[in-house]
C-alpha cells in the first residue's frame, strides 16, 4: 500500500474513525482500525460492533491495499506526523445550522487563531 495524502485529511479520517474504536474490548480486532487504500482514496474504518465509523478521503494512491492497524499505534503515528502534544488528540466537530430566534444565549468564543492550527501543532492559520 502506497499513497500520498495531506496531513490534515489523514488527521480528520483518524479522528473520526478512532472515535468508534473500543479501548477495552475483549476482542483484539476491535482495538484496530481498518486502513484501506482504494483507487480513489483512503478509507479508515473503526468499530466497537455497536457503532461503526467509516471515513473516506480522496488522495493519490499508487499501490492499493488494506491493513488492520492497532488504533493506539495509528493514533500515535498521526499525532507524531502533526506534532500534537499531550494531552491533545485528533477530533472533528462540524456545526450545521443556526440557532432559531435569540439562540442559546451570548456566544463567548476565543479567536480561531488560538484554537486551530494548519498542518502541525503551533503553525498559525
Amino acid at each position: 500500500m502506497e499513497l500520498t495524502i495531506q496531513q490534515g485529511e489523514l488527521a480528520f479520517a483518524a479522528g473520526r474513525a478512532l472515535g468508534s474504536v473500543s479501548t477495552k474490548s475483549p476482542l483484539p480486532l476491535l482495538s484496530c482500525v481498518l486502513v484501506e487504500a482504494e483507487p480513489a482514496g483512503l478509507r479508515v474504518t473503526g468499530t466497537d460492533l455497536d457503532l461503526t465509523t467509516s471515513v473516506f478521503v480522496p488522495c493519490k494512491v499508487k499501490t492499493p491495499g488494506k491493513v488492520a492497524v492497532s488504533a493506539r499505534l495509528f493514533n500515535d503515528v498521526v499525532r507524531k506526523l502533526l506534532a500534537i502534544p499531550d494531552p491533545w488528540y485528533t477530533a472533528a466537530a462540524i456545526p450545521i445550522g443556526y440557532p432559531v430566534g435569540r439562540g442559546h444565549g451570548p456566544l463567548i468564543r476565543r479567536p480561531v487563531e488560538q484554537l486551530a492550527y494548519l498542518d502541525t501543532w503551533g503553525k498559525q492559520i
